[in-house]
């Protein structure tokens, strides 16, 4: 997604309104809550979360959860989190998947947080011939597992606004400004949910909040949402496939792997 050719600087009032109402978030949370940690991408509205929890919250912690493969995606990522000194938690997801729809085909991280479940998506695009990358061996298959893990945190800071495209969570999720997680599970609350993508950018311009540029500014290998690795037997619908690494047709893989469906969050069941 390209940078939006938007003024400098956003009227005052329009701004001001907009982080009155992420600074009334931070306020309920540091009065309902104990522990709260920040979901981190490193992408634009995390950036900006980040960047205003830590205003409230100078030591706040943040969960950034990495592929294995590919460590120049997140090479922005870890020399910001060293540079600033982040406190960063990862570990391995439940189960990994695929979701097809929309004319494309994500990879999915389904990751325990307590009894709740985050989906993390991945947009998979056909990598450049030579790149072996492969979904079903690489990036499923030979994934790591964990199962439930106990966190020390009460509730989740997201970054997800209510009119994103490629939601995070379910619509529903945007009725509140902080959902109440069940029993074993943190909440989620949503500062942002009331900005834009211009708020973002603004906010981002005014304050000196950094953002990965050549992301946006269309670098698919600056992406980290998207990933160029071969899916072609994951795909619904063909019985058999050519195979890039094996140099051979191949039976379909389709039926071997998780089709996730949203929301990107849900109960556990």
């Amino acid at each position: 997604m390209k940078a939006p050719q938007i003024p400098l600087k956003r009227p005052q009032s329009e701004l001001a309104a907009k982080l009155d109402s992420a600074q009334r978030v931070f306020d309920a949370v540091a009065t309902q809550f104990r522990a709260p940690v920040v979901a981190w991408s490193s992408g634009k509205d995390s950036m900006v979360l980040l960047a205003l929890a830590r205003q409230r919250w100078p030591q706040i912690p943040v969960v950034f959860f990495r592929q294995p493969h590919m460590p120049q995606k997140t090479r922005w990522a870890n020399e910001l989190a060293a540079s600033w000194n982040l406190s960063v938690f990862d570990w391995p997801p439940a189960q990994t998947g695929v979701r097809e729809g929309n004319n494309r085909l994500d990879l999915v991280s389904r990751y325990s947080v307590g009894t709740m479940l985050l989906d993390v998506s991945l947009n998979l695009y056909e990598p450049a011939e030579g790149d072996s990358l492969c979904v079903f061996f690489d990036l499923i298959v030979n994934r790591v597992r964990t199962a439930e893990v106990t966190l020390p945190w009460d509730v989740i800071l997201l970054g997800s606004k209510a009119s994103d495209k490629d939601k995070t969570v379910s619509p529903t999720g945007f009725t509140t400004e902080i959902s109440v997680g069940p029993a074993g599970s943190p909440s989620v609350a949503f500062p942002l949910r009331d900005w834009s993508d211009e708020d973002v950018w603004s906010y981002s311009r005014q304050h000196g909040v950094p953002q990965i540029t050549a992301r946006y500014a269309g670098e698919r290998s600056a992406n980290s949402d998207d990933y160029p690795a071969c899916y072609r037997c994951l795909v619904n619908g063909a019985d058999e496939v050519d195979c890039p690494r094996l140099g051979v047709r191949i039976k379909s893989n389709a039926a071997l792997v998780t089709h996730f469906a949203w929301p990107g969050i849900s109960p556990a069941r």
